[in-house]
């Protein structure tokens, strides 16, 4: 009998490795059980360096193939006002260094970005009322920027694989998953405002609000939603007038 409760167990709980390559599927099939989850078991650091490593790779697959001079001449020429071609010969001889900077730029940014913002919903969080650890929500985000991470960095790949034109190709906006994308304007803060309204962005926002909400049952879902919509809408207007924020 004890050995038939033993094979039981087992078979109901899936070893460590499993339950947590479970976790990182169910962010596809069913995020808000993976959220919900959080609570007790606050992973961040395997979905973090997950998508960290995701959007170096493709990071550097899109300069493989679109080629790192085309990708440079499509930078200076939106933005600089002096001789593209100088300018482009000069970085050429440099690629090995830009390359390595741009990887760890992809790397480092990413983890970067989800420790700051963890710590930004966590204090607006604790100004709310709510009774939550910074470790439960950086495993909010962390996971959810996995989520996201994977779906556009996935779509990027795809994008670039199957293009037969990639001198089309925009680096700044290479997806059709925000108006900005089909709606061409003059204005930098008007094109800002559309950029903002990404599906991605906004599946990962309302994610996140989710996710706040289920580690911290303390918080309203008003509360939880204001954690997260108000630091976000306040970036997407200074974004749209201070352009280096974008």
């Amino acid at each position: 009998m004890e050995t038939i409760a033993t094979e039981a167990q087992f078979v109901s709980e899936p070893p460590r490795a499993l339950r947590g390559l479970m976790l990182y599927w169910q962010m596809f099939t069913n995020p808000v059980v993976t959220l919900t989850l959080l609570r007790d078991t606050p992973r961040a650091f395997l979905p973090t360096l997950t998508a960290a490593v995701i959007a170096t790779a493709v990071n550097y697959y899109v300069i493989y193939k679109i080629g790192l001079r085309r990708l440079m001449e499509q930078a200076f020429r939106a933005t600089a006002a002096v001789d593209v071609d100088t300018l482009i010969a000069s970085a050429m001889t440099h690629r090995d260094e830009i390359m390595t900077t741009q990887a760890l730029s992809a790397f480092f940014g990413l983890v970067v970005t989800v420790l700051l913002l963890a710590l930004l919903y966590w204090l607006a969080a604790t100004v709310a009322g709510g009774d939550v650890s910074y470790e439960r929500i950086l495993a909010v985000v962390a996971h959810v920027t996995f989520f996201t991470t994977a779906v556009k960095e996935s779509m990027i790949a795809l994008v670039v694989t199957v293009s037969r034109n990639l001198s089309t190709f925009n680096i700044k906006n290479p997806l059709g998953t925000n108006p900005a994308f089909f709606v061409q304007t003059t204005s930098p803060g008007l094109n800002r405002m559309l950029l903002s309204a990404d599906a991605i962005t906004i599946a990962g926002v309302v994610l996140t609000i989710i996710g706040i909400r289920r580690v911290s049952t303390s918080l309203s879902p008003t509360a939880a939603a204001a954690v997260v919509l108000v630091p976000w809408l306040v970036y997407v207007i200074a974004a749209a007038w201070l352009p280096w924020l974008g």
